[in-house]
């Protein structure tokens, strides 16, 4: 999945044209960017800061033009930072571009108390992630902003193919998960990793039991499958696998049966009525046929199906808001596991428990 930019805009001084006659001059002058660099987590060449420096500061000197870069507090949005680049000449004129990103999370360990388990990992934005968006910004805008070409494909880490693996989601078939025992070298134990071995676009990740067991679910059958870059230990992590067709990852067909085993006969039981209160954060309508299903995924990990697309988009409007919902459901019990079904939704006023 691609970056994604949250914001960009350019300015321009009055007196443009002064700048714009002695701009046009070096830039005819830059030389191609040297694909330098190279990224392991997408398997791709992309030219480095240092390279877009050098194909264009000798041009950008010989015409009175230099630049000059200032990361910025957005000021109204948590986990967001921008770079504001201007292009100026020794006359005052310049042209400048803000460029605002979002921050990723990343996953770091807390070590846990005496009789709890050694670590817990947490997700936060740490100053490694921070300087990692400013560091991008600043070489992607500089480069666009003067019209600095690369040598052959500067993918920066995103395949064309899409078949290789980073941060972010995409449609893909897991086909097999592998248990394999490591050893940790900062506390000398044994752990469990899992392996997801996903078609056409290799292996990441996951320490977490039973998110391996919901993978499991999904083996042969296409879903969203959502990663995230490991910095510290330089992997691909799996984050969260979630159905293309709206419905509780609970109910998911489990595993193939072994072969001339009889698949178990569905239980449903009686239906009965939950309320809880949670926040969305994510949604999803898929068209089967001439029928759409409808449904959300709440913070507690539940995806809720909901039965009309009016109501469905009223939920889907809160996603990622953090406002939180008091959601009335009715659940079918389906061999033992609970499928919830929206009945009605309310938001809850700030200040209500």
């Amino acid at each position: 999945m691609e970056t994604q930019i949250e914001q960009s805009s350019i300015r321009f001084s009055d007196n443009f044209p002064t700048f714009a006659t002695a701009f046009v001059k070096a830039q005819a002058e830059f030389k191609e960017a040297e694909l330098d660099s190279k990224n392991p987590f997408y398997k791709s060449r992309y030219a480095s800061m240092s390279a877009i420096v050098k194909a264009c500061r000798e041009s950008l000197a010989k015409h009175g033009l230099g630049f000059v870069q200032i990361p910025f507090n957005t000021g109204d949005s948590f986990g967001k930072v921008g770079v504001r680049t201007r292009i100026f000449h020794e006359s005052g004129a310049w042209m400048e571009a803000d460029l605002i990103l979002p921050v990723k999370e990343e996953t770091v360990e807390k070590t846990g108390q005496k009789g709890q388990a050694d670590f817990q990992k947490l997700k936060a934005i740490t100053p490694q992630t921070i300087v990692g968006a400013v560091t991008f910004a600043c070489r992607i805008v500089l480069q666009k902003v003067l019209g600095i070409a690369s040598e052959g494909d500067d993918d920066d880490g995103n395949d064309a193919s899409g078949k290789t693996l980073g941060s972010g989601e995409f449609v893909g078939t897991i086909t097999e998960i592998k248990e394999e025992t490591k050893n940790s070298a900062r506390t000398g134990r044994d752990y469990t990793r899992y392996v997801v071995v996903i078609k056409d676009a290799g292996e990441c990740y996951t320490m977490d039991r039973g998110l391996a067991n919901h993978a499991r679910g999904f083996i042969d059958k296409e879903a969203t499958i959502v990663t995230k870059e490991n910095a510290q230990y330089k992997s691909i992590d799996l984050v969260d696998v979630i159905p293309l067709v709206a419905q509780s990852p609970a109910t998911m067909t489990p595993p193939p049966q072994a072969q001339n085993e009889p698949a178990p006969e569905e239980e449903v039981t009686k239906k009965e009525e939950a309320v809880f209160k949670a926040s969305v954060v994510d949604k999803s309508a898929k068209t089967v046929g001439d029928k759409t299903n409808y449904g959300v995924k709440l913070d507690n990990g539940k995806w809720v199906l909901i039965r009309t697309k009016e109501q469905y988009e009223a939920m889907a409007k809160l996603e990622g808001s953090g406002f939180i919902i008091e959601v009335k459901s009715e659940v079918t019990k389906v061999n033992g596991v609970d499928k919830y079904h929206v009945i009605s939704f309310r938001e809850i006023p700030p200040g209500e428990s």
